[in-house]
This record gives structure tokens, sequence and C-alpha cells, in this order.
């Protein structure tokens, strides 16, 4: 397990009830986000959080590109269907949300989260197998209703829980 001074900074852009926002999300062997006494920073602009990092000697990576993007408009926003639920992307808003609620205690995502592990890795392998061009593991409309059930736990703590700093 590294140490704080070890940790990667990346900047990651979640858009929410049609706002986007900007957190720092970071790795070092565990994988969190920049908070402050239990809650979530937040920034409107990368910019912004960009100079948080600066401010405060974080060590912020470039990554090709833009930065990771969140959408939960889009991925609430979704008919639950198997065949065309964007899976990836509600997975990797999943990790992203679970992260956070580690960061800053959020005890009810956290359980949640660990409880449906075996849902996590159901879906996880169904990604991999549409990567791969391999028959995919079958997975429910029920499994897709948890993990929306998640998405909005997540997002729900994320409205509740954060700092939005200008």
């Amino acid at each position: 397990m590294g140490t704080e001074e070890d940790r990667q900074y990346y900047t990651c852009r979640v858009t929410m009830d049609g706002e986007r926002l900007y957190c720092l999300w970071y790795t070092n062997g565990s994988d969190g986000v920049a908070a402050d006494g239990g809650r979530l920073l937040l920034w409107r602009s990368e910019g912004a959080a960009r100079d948080h990092a600066a401010r405060r000697g974080l060590r912020l990576v470039d990554g090709p590109g833009e930065p990771a993007a969140y959408d939960m408009d889009l991925l609430l926003g979704q008919e639950i269907e198997p065949s065309s639920f964007p899976l990836k992307d509600a997975l990797d808003a999943w990790n992203l949300l679970d992260d956070i609620a580690r960061t800053i205690g959020h005890a009810e995502l956290v359980r949640r989260s660990d409880d449906a592990w075996g849902l996590h890795a159901r879906l996880s392998s169904t990604v991999l197998c549409h990567l791969l061009n391999t028959i995919p593991e079958q997975f429910s409309t029920e499994d897709l209703g948890e993990l929306v059930s998640l998405l909005r736990l997540g997002k729900e703590m994320v409205k509740d829980r954060c700092a939005v700093i200008d």
C-alpha cells in the first residue's frame, strides 16, 4: 500500500443534473478522492481543480486528452435494457462512486457495494467478453436494476456530501 506522498491525482468530470463538476481522484495502491472533513471536494472547472492540486502540492498526472468523464444524467436516464445499457460506463461510474464512499465514509454505499460484489464480477465479465468479442456471461434486467439502484444512491451521496468550490 502506497503512502500519501505516492498518490497520483487525476481530474475527473462528473455530470449531474445538467451541471459539469470536477473532482480529483487518486491512486496509490488504494483509490480515493480529494475530500475534506467527510465531504467530497468538487470544482466547477477543471482549471480550478488543477489550481487546488497545485496549491496543495498534489502530484497531478496529465492523462491523454480529456479527463475521465462520468455522466450520471445519461446513465440514470437510460432504459434498463441489457442489450443497450452502457454497461462499461456504468461500471466505471460505480467504481468512482465506491471510491468516493470509502473516502468520505458513506457506510450505506460501502456496504451495498460490498454486498453486490458478485454482481460487479458478473457485469465486469460481460464487459470483458464484449471487448474480446466472445460470448458474454448472461445478466438480467434485475442485475441492471440493482446497478442503477447503486448509481442512484451514489448520486444522492455526492449531492448530499459534497463541497462545491468555485
